[in-house]
């Protein structure tokens, strides 16, 4: 009886829970550069302490939810002209969506509270056309109020752009993007990702890498695993009632 409640409930649960998958999109990659600008550094590598270098790989992920609504839409066409990209913007909670990155010693992940962004161009419409981009940002850490010791990283910034111009977005929507290294191949013209220190003194270092992959997957959501503890629940009590009709 216990097992038969139990179930029950995990499946109105599981119903009540939303059964929408969020989207995981995971990368990786080595770093290329680390630079400096700003009058005190002149060993950027050493300023961060020295576990990232060029050559150090990286790795990481964020999450979302590809029907979400943006927060920002851009379409305004100032001038017939020149007509500028199409420009969305969607926001997502760090306290529901995560957005992680593993950088030698430092792993990282959005300020408490803060929310990351996830923004696209769609060129397709501009005059002339340019190769869209796809940018997912996020602030790691309070900005330093004054001068003193490097923090960070305080920011990362990840860009993708498409190898032509107009590809590889035809549409504003997140669940159009093509989350893969092949539909934005043109890495050797630009730094897909960089993290950025700051002192407060007008120090900053930038490491800046590029991408080795790039693929995504649904994230299984509450609902799906309170569906399957619910299966399992009435697994559980066939097998019970089986038990019992054989012993009688």
């Amino acid at each position: 009886m216990r097992i038969t409640v139990l179930a029950v409930m995990l499946l109105a649960a599981s119903s009540g829970a939303g059964l929408a998958e969020p989207i995981r999109v995971d990368f990786s990659g080595h770093v290329t550069a680390v630079l400096a600008t700003g009058p005190d550094i002149s060993d950027p590598v050493a300023a961060i302490g020295g576990s990232v270098q060029v050559g150090t790989l990286f790795s990481g992920f964020f999450t979302f939810d590809d029907g979400a609504a943006p927060s920002n839409i851009n379409d305004e066409v100032i001038d017939p002209e020149d007509p500028l990209p199409a420009q969305w913007t969607y926001e997502f909670s760090s306290t529901q969506f995560a957005y992680h990155t593993q950088l030698g010693a430092f792993s990282t992940d959005p300020m408490a509270g803060s929310s990351f962004g996830v923004e696209l161009d769609d060129w397709e419409q501009a005059t002339p056309p340019d190769s869209d981009e796809v940018r997912v940002t996020a602030q790691l850490a309070p900005y330093p109020p004054s001068p003193g010791p490097l923090v960070g990283p305080v920011y990362v910034f990840l860009i993708l752009k498409g190898g032509s111009p107009g590809e590889p977005l035809h549409s504003t929507a997140l669940s159009s993007v093509p989350w893969s290294l092949a539909a934005f191949p043109d890495q050797s013209t630009y730094d897909a990702i960089s993290w950025q220190f700051f002192d407060g003194g007008g120090n900053i270092v930038y490491v800046q890498g590029s991408l080795d992959s790039l693929s995504a997957v649904p994230e299984p959501a509450a609902g799906s695993s309170l569906a399957a503890l619910a299966a399992f629940a009435l697994l559980a009590l066939r097998n019970r009632c089986d038990t019992a009709r054989e012993a009688r």
